[in-house]
Parts: structure tokens; C-alpha cells; sequence
């Protein structure tokens, strides 16, 4: 009796420290929102096409270089014609995604672990800087995190032997449907959903159920064909789009070093992205992977299943070049990884000796604080291209929009911040600024501009911003500037004819 009360209060603890750890998940998500920084390349183009478009047109290819799904898209639009194009309301719908991500996190990983254990992972998961970081960002990642925890805990939850066959069809269409148009990669999900199903149908011998699995995986697969050829495939098989991406595409057979070495550190991010970057965490999660993966296909093979069949298809899908690894892009892979960390990690804690059990936890704090980013995110507040910051600076400088010069990665900044934002009006002396391509001849520039003129740049790789400044220099004299990368991530140069 007194241990069953003891196992109790034990449990009760376990419990607590979950929801602290989750709501200190939440907190750290809101500071970082509140921070308000300044929209990033990426989301200025994202908020452009909301801005610029209808309900309807946001179903179809996005303009600027952009690929995102219609419910994303139609999200962040219901919210802007509610509470305008600020950067918080364009961030409102991740930011709502990553409280329920929190929480289905939790949710699942009780599924596969026990309340001892399930912290460790959940701690990962709400302190790695990537997850809080796309959880207060404008695009579809988050939003992808918790479709995806959201189909294997329905999975986990609707028992496919004992429900209705008309109402399983039903909710599973309805489910699946709105992944496919919510959440690009929930087609990897739900193929592991039907996975998991099946082979509960067969090692049931519910050949029947069968028929109504592959029934129902056609009329997925339908959409999503559609939704592929439609939407999708025009936007993943641009040239821009296959360029940037090239290096987070896998060999299917590495026949070199560089390939080896590409394909390696494409996995180790991932996996790093997920539990931290030091060595310890590394070789400690890959062998808490390993044995997760091995002990659950063979005791629970649906379960396992359920968790490993999209790493696969992932994988396969990026040999294909039909989706790029890319840690942001596919941040709905670290859930998954977090996962088998912590079903590995419960297994280790199984282990009867005392002196194991405690090293085990030992290693698990060490790795948390190394991977620990909410402190610093919310000490410092996180700054990624303050492009307003470099307005202000021009504007004491007294710089009208006629001498200033935009480069290509910083034109849908001043677009968003002079033409949608809900303070544009402050920004309006530069909104006749001249906006560049990024074939523009700096040469040119230089040689024929009278007086004083400025260059504001973001988004650029330190060669070419190195080249262009060399340019610019060699015909005019540099009177001011604001070059501070770790602080600002905005680089701005005043120019004087010589």
C-alpha cells in the first residue's frame, strides 16, 4: 500500500515538473514574440504575397520566391484583416502552433515513455533555439511541428479494430484532408499513419479494415496529387528554389568524399537542431536512437512504425530531390527524433543499477544545458536582420529616399516596412529609395552618383558584401556606417563623391 502511495506522489511530481517545463516553453515563446523583431527576408516576401492577395489566390504558386500552404496562408490573412500587418499579428498563428506543439509534445511522449523519463526530452524540445525561434517567426514550420504531433497522437488514439468503419473513414478523411492543405510534409504523417494501421489490420488479420485503409489512403493521395501538380511542383522545381536548396539534398550513393561529408552533416544537423551540437549529446542521442529504434520495431512494431516510417520517407524523398533537409524546413523531423531520445532514454533508465541510472540523468542535464537557448534568447533579445535599426541610422544622418540604395536581399524589407506595416508613415522619406537587382552594377552606381548617397544591405554573404564595398570605395569616400553583424545583422554605408 505504501508503495502504491509513494509511486503516486512520485507520479504527481513527474507531472508537475511537465507542466512547468511546458509553461516555461510557452513564456519563453511569448518574451521572444514581444521582442518584436524586425521580419526577416523570407517574411517580408510572405507577408508581400498576404498583403497583395486574395483568399483564392493565396491557393495558388506564390509569388517572390515563396512555396507555403493555403491554411497557413489563410491563416496569417484572417489575422491581418483582423488586427493589421504588424510583425506580431503576421507570427500570431506559429506562435499559437507552438503552445499546442508544447503540449501534443507531451501528449505523445506518454505514449512511448513514462513520466520519469518523458522530461528529458520534452526539456529538448522546449529549450532548442530552432524550435523557439520558428515558433515567433512568419512561416509554415511550426505550424508543420504540430500537424505532425497532432496526426500520431490521433493515430495513437483511434483504434482502427474497435471504431465504426463509416466513422473512422470520416474522421480520417476530414483529419487527413486538412493536413494536406495545412502542413506540406503531413503527407509523410499520414503515410505513416496508414503504416501503422495496416499492420494492425494485418497482424489482427483484419483483412476487411484493408480495404477501407487503402480506400481511404487513395482519397489522401488524390488530394495531395492534386495540391502537388497544382501548387506545389511549380514552386519546389524552380531554379532559385533547387539552387538554394542543393546542398541539403542526400546521395543516394556517395561516391566521393564531399558527397559522404555533405550527407553526414545534412543528418548530423538534423540531429543536432534536435538535442544540441556538442559531442556528448551526440554520440548519447545517436546511441539512445539506436536502441530506441531497434527494442520498439521489435516489441511494438505499429508504435515504432508510427515514428520511424516518415524519417525513412523523408530521407528517400530528399535522395529524390523532391525535399530539401534543410533543419528549418524540415523541423518536423526533430519531434520525431526527440521521440526515440526519449523512449531510448527510458530504456536506459530501466536498468537496475543505481550508479547507471545516475549517470544517465547526469548526462541528460549536461546535454540540457548545453542546449539550453530560452535563457539566452530571453537575456538578449534575439535579433536576426533589424532593418529598421539601419533606417533610424539613415534618418540621422538625414538621408532622403532618393539618395539611398537598396540592395536585392534587402528590397522586400523596405517594401513591407515603407508600403504595409501599420507604422509606415515613419518610414516614408525612403519609400522612393532605389531598389536593386542582384545583377546591379555597384560599378555604375558609384561612378555616376552626385553627392551623398547610401546602401543599406541585408541578407548577404560576407564575399559579396566585401566585394561590393570594395566597389563602391574605389570611386567614393566613405563618410559613416553601421556594419555591426553580431548586434544588428543590418549593414549600412553613407558615401560621399570623392
Amino acid at each position: 500500500m505504501s508503495i502504491s502511495l509513494n509511486k503516486n506522489k512520485t507520479d504527481k511530481l513527474l507531472f508537475w515538473i511537465a507542466v512547468f517545463i511546458m509553461a516555461a516553453g510557452i513564456i519563453t515563446r511569448l518574451v521572444v514574440l514581444l521582442q518584436n523583431r524586425n521580419l526577416i527576408i523570407d517574411e517580408c516576401n510572405i507577408a508581400r504575397n498576404i498583403y497583395e492577395r486574395g483568399f483564392a489566390a493565396l491557393a495558388q504558386p506564390l509569388d517572390y520566391e515563396q512555396y507555403a500552404p493555403p491554411v497557413f496562408l489563410w491563416a496569417l490573412k484572417l489575422f491581418t484583416n483582423l488586427f493589421g500587418m504588424s510583425e506580431q499579428v503576421l507570427r500570431l498563428y506559429p506562435f499559437l502552433t507552438s503552445i499546442g506543439a508544447l503540449i501534443m509534445m507531451y501528449l505523445v511522449l506518454k505514449e512511448y515513455t513514462s513520466l520519469r523519463s518523458l522530461w528529458y526530452p520534452l526539456v529538448l524540445f522546449a529549450v532548442a533555439h530552432i524550435m523557439i525561434r520558428y515558433s515567433t517567426e512568419a512561416k509554415q514550420y511550426m505550424p508543420d511541428v504540430f500537424i505532425t504531433l497532432l496526426l500520431i497522437w490521433f493515430a495513437l488514439k483511434t483504434d482502427i479494430r474497435s471504431m465504426l468503419w463509416y466513422k473512422f473513414l470520416l474522421f480520417w478523411f476530414v483529419i487527413g484532408s486538412i493536413a494536406i492543405w495545412a502542413s506540406m510534409p503531413a503527407v509523410f504523417i499520414l503515410a505513416s499513419v496508414g503504416v501503422y494501421y495496416g499492420y494492425t489490420c494485418l497482424q489482427q488479420k483484419e483483412y476487411k479494415k484493408l480495404g477501407l485503409l487503402i480506400f481511404l489512403s487513395l482519397l489522401w493521395l488524390g488530394q495531395f496529387a492534386f495540391y502537388y501538380y497544382a501548387i506545389l511542383k511549380p514552386q519546389i522545381q524552380s531554379d532559385y528554389l533547387q539552387q538554394f536548396h542543393k546542398d541539403y539534398f542526400l546521395y543516394v550513393l556517395p561516391h566521393s568524399y564531399q558527397q559522404w561529408k555533405q550527407d553526414y552533416h545534412i543528418l548530423a544537423d538534423l540531429l543536432e537542431s534536435a538535442g544540441g551540437y556538442h559531442a556528448l549529446a551526440v554520440i548519447f542521442h545517436t546511441l539512445l536512437i539506436l536502441a530506441a529504434t531497434g527494442v520498439l520495431l521489435y516489441k511494438h512494431t505499429a508504435k515504432g512504425l508510427l515514428i520511424i516510417t516518415p524519417l525513412v520517407i523523408v530521407v528517400i524523398a530528399s535522395m529524390a530531390h523532391q525535399f530539401s533537409l534543410l533543419n528549418r524546413v524540415a523541423l518536423f523531423t526533430l519531434p520525431l527524433l526527440l521521440i526515440l531520445i526519449g523512449y531510448g532514454f527510458d530504456l536506459f533508465l530501466k536498468v537496475r543499477f543505481v550508479a547507471w541510472r545516475f549517470l544517465m540523468v547526469v548526462i541528460a542535464l549536461i546535454c540540457i544545458v548545453n542546449h539550453n537557448n530560452a535563457y539566452k534568447m530571453i537575456n538578449k533579445p534575439f535579433s536576426t536582420e533589424d532593418f529598421t535599426t539601419g533606417l533610424s541610422f539613415l534618418k540621422k544622418e538625414h538621408i532622403s529616399g532618393g539618395q539611398l540604395y537598396i540592395h536585392n536581399g534587402s528590397r522586400p524589407a523596405l517594401i513591407y516596412y515603407t508600403r504595409m506595416h501599420p507604422a509606415k508613415e515613419e518610414w516614408a522619406q525612403f519609400k522612393d529609395a532605389h531598389l536593386l537587382y542582384w545583377d546591379a552594377n555597384y560599378d555604375s552606381i558609384a561612378t555616376n552618383a552626385g553627392g551623398r548617397i547610401a546602401l543599406i544591405i541585408t541578407s548577404i554573404y560576407p564575399d559579396e558584401l566585401a566585394h561590393i564595398r570594395s566597389v563602391m570605395e574605389a570611386h567614393m569616400q566613405l563618410l559613416d556606417k553601421m556594419d555591426d553583424h553580431d548586434k544588428h545583422r543590418v549593414f549600412v554605408y553613407v558615401y560621399e563623391k570623392r
